[in-house]
């Protein structure tokens, strides 16, 4: 029989307060609740002496505070608001949630229903040693590190949140897979970025409330006879948000709460998108554009998709000259006949491009990588000035932003890869050149560089962001996906 040594007893023993959160500390971690408004209480469990300041990427903390009090029973300690209770127990400091009614709405696992187990994180160092292929993909010429150095960064955790999901219930969420599975329950789910996959770690259910996982990290929902749990791979604590709804309507209510409301985009996107592989000179698109105003027939935008660019330039964010000899001119007469304009642009860049050049001079590319590093701000800022002087300032009106799950390990097999493959792939890829903490969420932060540079250039135009991936709030970015 396996022995677990050393088992930390989770009775509580103390309990501390104040004016927005209550701790209670045991042996075994300290778990901290905050009810952030009536219906939402963000929950976090820490093995350490106290938690990091980090909000979880792409939420934003609600600017309101909650009323709300601690009663105390024998067997527990209810938190409540005038809408959710949630009951920690005090011998094993699970919790279980409640309505106003004292329906159950859910319950963790009535013993160890947390488990944080701690790791080494590391950064790559580029040196003399650093290995790299280049790999042909559909998005390009892309950089695989093959062998590279690497030094100790910090310490997190794999969490693990078991629960106790009820007979009737149905589960829905965590973003667009492929399958084609609605029901979660009785499923495994990989929360992670692909080519046709988009991983957001929201959970809907029918009994009348949401679980939003603040994590940048992959992430896996499982529903099994092996049991039922939320597992993130890599946090500096577990942390998440539950939220209270009588239905679908009021619990995403409450995630636009934590993660902001949807930008508004112009009646144009609501029309015609004319777009295919691909248009191959500015004479092209009028063309065509002409013929659809000639016969009648609707069109709002029409899509340049790639290779606009000079010869192999790819993700350069300029026209080639000879195909597309005068770009205003030619968003001067779509807009003549009322046709807007979107170009596709990739997040990597060839090394002959001088937008590569610009990035690498300026040390502001992912590590032995041609793409850019959309988590700093000053990349973000680069990235957006180099799209608005070659393509904004020529009258672009909208952006397909492709690739923006830049790290495809799919791509490279000839058969696709069986789900846990395909996770495992991903999270040792991309963990190499991001964060393994918020690596599942390039897709949003390159949105927020296109949205908040194109705002903070032209307020009068809406943004339009036709993209493969997103994340967590890129909602609040113009973000179609």
């Amino acid at each position: 029989m396996l022995q677990v040594k050393n088992r930390l007893k989770r009775e509580i023993d103390r309990v501390e307060y104040s004016a927005d959160w209550v701790d209670f500390y045991s042996e075994a971690g300290v778990l901290r609740i905050e009810p952030k408004d009536e219906r939402i209480i963000r929950v976090m469990y820490t093995m350490r002496d106290g938690f990091t300041d980090e909000v979880g990427i792409g939420i934003l903390e609600p600017p309101g505070k909650a009323e709300w009090l601690v009663e105390e029973t024998k067997e527990a300690y209810l938190v409540k608001t005038s809408c959710v209770t949630a009951e920690v127990n005090k011998r094993t400091s699970s919790i279980r949630y409640f309505d106003a009614k004292g329906t159950l709405l859910l319950a963790e696992k009535e013993r160890e229903s947390r488990v944080l187990e701690e790791f080494d994180s590391y950064r790559l160092v580029v040196d003399e040693n650093t290995k790299v292929d280049l790999v042909e993909t559909p998005d390009g010429v892309k950089k695989i590190i093959r062998e590279a150095n690497k030094e100790f960064d910090r310490k997190l955790y794999h969490t693990r949140l078991f629960l106790n999901w009820q007979e009737d219930e149905a589960l829905y969420g965590l973003g667009q897979a492929e399958e084609g599975v609605l029901n979660l329950r009785g499923t495994t789910q990989y929360v992670h970025q692909a080519n046709l996959k988009i991983g957001i770690p929201m959970l809907l259910s029918t009994k009348g409330y949401g679980l939003l996982l603040a994590t940048g990290s992959p992430a896996v929902f499982s529903d099994t006879a092996y049991g039922s749990y939320l597992y993130t791979e890599a946090d500096p604590q577990m942390d998440f948000y539950f939220i209270a709804g009588e239905n679908f309507d009021t619990v995403i209510d409450g995630y636009r709460t934590l993660t902001g409301k949807a930008a508004m985009l112009p009646k144009w996107a609501f029309g015609f998108v004319q777009s295919q592989e691909m248009y191959e000179t500015q004479e092209e698109i009028l063309k065509i554009a002409g013929e659809h105003r000639e016969r009648g027939i609707g069109l709002d935008c029409i899509v340049m998709d790639w290779s606009s660019w000079k010869g192999n330039l790819w993700g350069q964010k300029t026209f080639d000259e000879i195909r597309f000899p005068d770009p205003k001119a030619m968003t001067d007469q779509l807009h003549e006949e009322n046709v807007h304009f979107m170009i596709s642009i990739w997040p990597n860049m060839n090394e002959a491009s001088e937008n590569y050049k610009e990035f690498f001079d300026k040390k502001l590319l992912l590590p032995a990588n041609n793409i850019y590093d959309a988590f700093r701000p000053e990349a973000r800022a680069l990235y957006w000035k180099q799209a608005k002087e070659g393509l904004f300032d020529k009258g672009i009106d909208a952006w397909w932003c492709d690739s923006n799950e830049p790290v495809t390990p799919e791509w490279g097999h000839r058969q696709k890869p069986e789900p846990f493959d395909m996770y495992r792939e991903f999270t040792a890829q991309a963990g190499k050149y991001m964060p393994l903490e918020k690596c599942n969420a390039f897709g949003l932060v390159h949105a927020q560089a296109m949205y908040e540079g194109q705002r903070g250039t032209d307020e009068s135009k809406r943004v339009v962001n036709l993209t493969r991936n997103g994340y967590t709030g890129g909602q609040r970015y113009g973000t179609i996906l």
